[in-house]
């Protein structure tokens, strides 16, 4: 298994908390960032252990255990969470430190959210995966912060580049000081989609369709099947809205490939639980 990223163990009370994080992102003083595995949770029998979704038949109990070791793990607490409403959306919501709890403790005030951003300390962004890809943005120059959930609908839709148009809305952020970390989630060898979808790539990405077969990331494998490469297409929107290569981290874990670490939606054929991806500023007093 060919990987970028190193997975880091955190000791929480009891448990021993793996977690991935980006060497891209893990130099800057006052952020903290990860991403969570299927392991060093609570939960039991298919959301064994780290399960982070309330509505997949775990406890709600064994949920806000699981997100208070993760808490305690970036320096916060289960309270410190801000929660995406994850409908495969490309929209984009700016959050506080108001909007803490949000999802676990308190009602979300907003639907269809798969991004989310700050320029707030102490605001856990959080977003959710089992084969859809994460990532997490940091704005060096302002101080700012993203999370966001892209599957093939948010890929397709180009979310990534909608949450870098809303950081420089909101924050003024340039994309030559945001860096990308884009985290672990399905490759292209074991992401198959129907022609429809294949085709729907092809058109949204027309310049890829003079790359060699073998070279690119939506590549036809017979009449009716593409593969399509998500982590290669999200670097592609990345270039695309002038972030710098140097800047865009890939972790190079495929979810499906790696059971016993990760939950996979494909893998599983839909029964388990969800992944998390984190960032948060912390005070650098």
């Amino acid at each position: 298994m060919k990987t970028v990223f190193p997975i880091k163990n955190y000791k929480v009370g009891e448990h021993s908390l793996p977690f991935i994080e980006s060497p891209l992102l893990e130099g800057f003083s006052g952020l903290r960032h990860g991403f969570s595995t299927r392991k060093g949770g609570v939960s039991k029998d298919y959301l064994s252990s780290l399960n982070l979704g309330f509505s997949l038949g775990d406890e709600r109990e064994n949920v806000i255990e699981n997100f208070r070791i993760i808490g305690q793990a970036l320096g916060g607490q289960a309270g410190d969470f801000v929660l995406t409403q994850q409908t495969h959306s490309i929209n984009v919501r700016r959050v506080g430190k108001e909007d803490r709890g949000r999802g676990i403790f308190r009602e979300r005030e907003y639907t269809d959210v798969d991004a989310l951003i700050t320029n707030e300390e102490d605001v856990i962004l959080t977003a959710f995966s089992a084969d859809c890809v994460p990532i997490l943005f940091y704005d060096k120059g302002h101080r700012a912060i993203a999370s966001c959930h892209s599957g093939w609908r948010g890929t397709h839709g180009r979310i990534l580049a909608q949450v870098i148009k809303a950081m420089e809305e909101e924050f003024s952020s340039k994309p030559e000081e945001i860096y990308i970390a884009i985290g672990p989630s399905i490759c292209k060898n074991c992401y198959e989609v129907s022609e429809d979808v294949g085709e729907a790539f092809l058109d949204a990405f027309p310049a890829l369709k003079e790359v060699k077969k073998n070279a690119c990331p939506i590549e036809r494998v017979s009449e009716e099947k593409f593969h399509i490469d998500l982590w290669e297409l999200n670097r592609i929107i990345a270039l695309e809205c002038f972030i710098p290569p140097e800047n865009i981290s890939i972790s190079g874990y495929c979810t499906m490939e790696n059971p016993d670490l990760f939950f996979s939606h494909r893998f599983s054929q839909g029964k388990r639980g969800v992944q998390g991806s984190f960032i948060c500023l912390k005070s650098q007093k």
